[in-house]
């Protein structure tokens, strides 16, 4: 009967031979055991005991040729063919909840013999020696292949028994593992105790700590799936597994590990960085398992089996990601070369080139950007809500506002646009869709109340990508906004000045590093009443969050001696690594944290009701048209008004001809040029005329 389990199967042996080796070993159990610690993910320690190839063989056929024909209950959902944790889960989808983990004790080694080898079907030698051959030192261990199907058949009385008292109250009852989950409407303390009563009697003990009662109104998850409403994955463990898969695709699955410490990983060489996208295709497939249709993980199962190939046999596809993960990294140089042998195989092998010289300029570009980092002191930093992340910028009133788009447009819906509000609150940059669908700067003026239409920026800001988050120098000239157009990565700061005399602005300047990353970087703005500068940055941030960095502003540009530093010193300057390593001048930084403490504790004076602002004299401003005195004044000042908002239209229509006049042919722009003449004539005219009509305005009320 024993050779007919063929629990040595394969092996070229006598039958005698094999009836001494599984005696053997059946006596000695404990020498084929090696002891493995498994860190749990909340914290502590998991003892395995893990059998040798030889053992594991036996244990193997044991299940497959002997347990598995033997039945259990159907409330056992797990370690069975056909058993799934989503249909586990499924049956308890919109129930109140009572979560019962971890009950096991320890499965003696009776227990073992009397469920799964009892003497109705095995002769008491025989199934004495195949639960030798399960058990170490008369305990059922954790770590063998036929252990779970074994505490399934130890557990089948139980699961028949709560399963047919449940199935009286209504009450759904499954069992997964040591996992045991009761749903429906019913006394949870009642459930409870029945439990406990049939656990005591079989010699296991209640996990009161690990017993949870759930209800619809909070989240219910079953052995790790949650089922309020239907069945799905926790939203934790898909956002962390979903930015894995993402920093494994964008810098490498090599310094991602680095990144996290996976010394289990790292360890192993290039084995380890095949293991840990074993592991990651694994929870792939968990998701997958419960939601069968999620487009993303689909795609991203497919992205990263390529990648794992690639690692195990290095083939050239690997030069890139090796290249791309430099790159993110700042080691530039190793990037450039690792393209530069990328180009050269793909030309080997007549393989299109372009792309990767693409790659190959954007890391000779990077390299360029990172022999200039600026020497700039970095006082303070804080991590916000990257939604509400304009509300961490306290700055000085003379810098002008910041808002949202949908804050200062009293608009709703998901608007990434913003807005910035000249001091004196005549004047906005904004940024919102242009033409090309891309998100574009706009500028609006304001005509007495009313404000302008808005007016693309000319020159090439909008040129490419989306623009956005406009703010400007008190100067009215320099622009700093950020663009996802051309840059380190993402969105990129940059800079520009306005040209008066061809009505347009400078190429736009990369304000280079630090300020920059291969993340997203935006919202520079300098507070020059202050002397504070800040930028907001997602660099090494979780999803939704963002670091806010607050700097001393440099008079003009100072960078570091990139040929006379380390490499590795460098990069962690141009990563702002730390803040203190960028602290020259001790004096300083105490003076700036004293001006950002005091512009943090600030509150903003309260601005007076005004429908406009006319200066009278030195010493009166007035802002109310009952503020005037004379009859005479108020008139006048009206006409004013009426001329002010006719010589604002006509300059909007001027700046509207002169763009058309750019973009037309010769022809065009001869017929256009005599209507611009006229026009620059009749608004200098109107400005003279405005000079005047404001002194009389100024005589009427003095001399009342």
């Amino acid at each position: 009967m024993l050779l007919s389990f063929r629990l040595l199967e394969g092996e070229e042996w006598t039958d005698d031979k094999v009836i001494s080796c599984l005696y053997a070993v059946s006596n000695h159990t404990e020498k084929h055991y090696n002891r493995l610690r498994i860190p749990k993910k909340g914290g502590g320690v998991r003892q395995i005991q893990a059998p040798d190839p030889l053992l594991k063989t036996i244990q193997r056929n044991i299940l497959h040729h002997i347990l598995e024909g033997l039945e259990l209950s159907p409330c056992a959902a797990a370690y069975h063919r056909g058993a799934s944790i989503r249909d586990n889960a499924a049956r308890h989808t919109g129930k109140n909840v009572v979560d019962i983990k971890d009950f096991f004790g320890t499965i003696t080694f009776s227990m073992v013999q009397q469920r799964a080898f009892n003497s109705r079907y095995f002769p008491v030698p025989v199934g004495t020696l195949l639960t030798s051959l399960c058990c170490l030192r008369d305990t059922l261990p954790q770590g063998s292949p036929a252990s779970a199907a074994i505490s399934n058949l130890v557990m089948k009385p139980f699961d028949e028994y709560m399963e047919a008292w449940c199935r009286e109250r209504d009450i759904v009852y499954s069992r997964y593992c040591d996992d045991m989950t009761f749903s429906g409407d019913f006394a949870a303390a009642e459930v409870i105790g029945k439990v406990k009563g049939f656990l005591d009697a079989m010699g296991f003990e209640l996990n009161r700590s690990k017993t949870k009662v759930l209800t619809r109104h909070t989240r219910q998850t079953v052995t790790g799936i949650v089922v309020n409403d239907r069945v799905s994955v926790p939203a934790a463990y898909r956002r962390e597994l979903r930015q894995d898969i993402y920093y494994c695709r964008k810098f490498g699955v090599r310094e991602h590990i680095r990144s996290r410490s996976e010394k289990k990983y790292l360890d192993l060489g290039e084995a380890g960085e095949v293991k840990y996208l074993m592991s990651l295709l694994g929870k792939i497939g968990f998701v997958l398992s419960v939601t069968p249709g999620d487009v993303w993980f689909m795609e991203a199962e497919e992205a990263v089996k390529p990648l794992e190939i690639a690692v195990k046999k290095r083939i050239t596809g690997g030069q890139l990601y090796l290249g791309q993960a430099y790159n993110e990294t700042y080691r530039f140089e190793d990037a450039v070369n690792c393209f530069e042998e990328y180009i050269a195989d793909l030309s080997k092998r007549k393989k299109p080139t372009e792309e990767a010289e693409k790659l190959l300029e954007k890391s000779k570009s990077d390299l360029r950007m990172l022999k200039g980092v600026e020497e700039v002191c970095i006082i303070d930093s804080f991590v916000v809500d990257k939604a509400t992340f304009l509300n961490a910028y306290k700055i000085s009133e003379e810098s002008g506002k910041l808002f949202t788009f949908n804050e200062f447009f009293k608009t709703e819906g998901d608007h990434p646009g913003t807005v910035y509000e000249t001091e004196i609150g005549n004047k906005i940059y904004y940024s919102e869709k242009g033409e090309k669908g891309n998100l574009d700067i706009f500028s609006k003026n304001k005509l007495l109340n009313e404000w302008s239409d808005g007016r693309p920026l000319p020159g090439s800001i909008n040129a490419s990508g989306n623009a956005n988050y406009p703010f400007v120098l008190s100067d009215g000239v320099t622009v700093y906004y950020a663009s996802d157009g051309e840059g380190l990565g993402g969105y990129d700061i940059f800079v520009t000045r306005y040209n008066t005399n061809t009505d347009t602005y400078l190429v736009p300047e990369n304000v280079g590093m630090p300020f920059n990353s291969p993340y997203n970087d935006y919202m520079y703005v300098i507070d020059e009443y202050n002397n504070l500068g800040w930028f907001a940055s997602d660099r090494f941030q979780p999803e939704g969050k963002v670091c806010i960095y607050v700097f001393i502003p440099n008079t003009s540009k100072q960078t570091y001696n990139y040929e006379a530093m380390e490499q590795q010193e460098i990069i962690r300057l141009a990563q702002i690594h730390s803040l203190k390593e960028t602290w020259k001048d001790k004096q300083a930084v105490t003076e700036a944290l004293q001006r950002l403490k005091a512009a943090i504790s600030h509150k903003p004076k309260e601005r007076r009701a005004m429908d406009f602002e006319f200066v009278i004299d030195d010493h009166t401003t007035y802002y109310l048209m009952s503020d005037f005195k004379s009859a005479k004044a108020k008139t006048l000042f009206q006409r004013y008004q009426q001329m002010e908002k006719d010589y604002y239209q006509q300059e909007e229509k001027l700046n509207g001809l002169r763009q058309q006049y750019a973009g037309a042919n010769q022809q065009g722009k001869a017929k256009m040029a005599p209507a611009i003449l006229d026009l620059e004539k009749r608004i200098l005219q109107m400005s003279e005329e405005l000079d005047a009509l404001e002194v009389n305005v100024r005589n009427a009320e003095k001399t009342k």
